[in-house]
């Protein structure tokens, strides 16, 4: 036997198991692209809203890009054919069946 003193312990404990999360959540992007970015960190709370992720825009600015090359085609198109929107509104399905042929001799009758 041995006569009771003050020491230090070392022991240690190793287990095996698995680790769920308490709440899961799925995010969805609003676009899409590469991650370039993440402005948050495990275990921060965030209200809705926020920005959680950084994404490179590089389709964002090219699908604009390519629409605005689209509008000034046409335009140029109207501008080509002699139709002024700002003088002659483009006419609509109702103005164009008003002015028929066919409604005139009508109306004539």
């Amino acid at each position: 036997m041995e006569k009771a003193s003050k020491k230090n312990l070392t022991s240690s404990l190793t287990l095996t198991g698995t680790v769920n999360a308490y709440n899961d959540l799925n995010i969805m992007s609003e676009t899409s692209g590469k991650v370039t970015g993440v402005l948050v960190n495990v275990g921060d709370y965030k209200k809705a809203g926020s920005v959680l992720f950084q994404v490179d825009d590089e389709l964002r600015k090219a699908a604009y890009m390519s629409a605005e090359a689209n509008y000034i085609k046409a335009k140029k198109d109207l501008e080509r054919f002699g139709i002024s929107t700002s003088r002659n509104p483009l006419p609509t399905r109702s103005t164009i069946w008003l002015n028929s042929p066919r409604l005139r001799q009508k109306r004539s009758i």
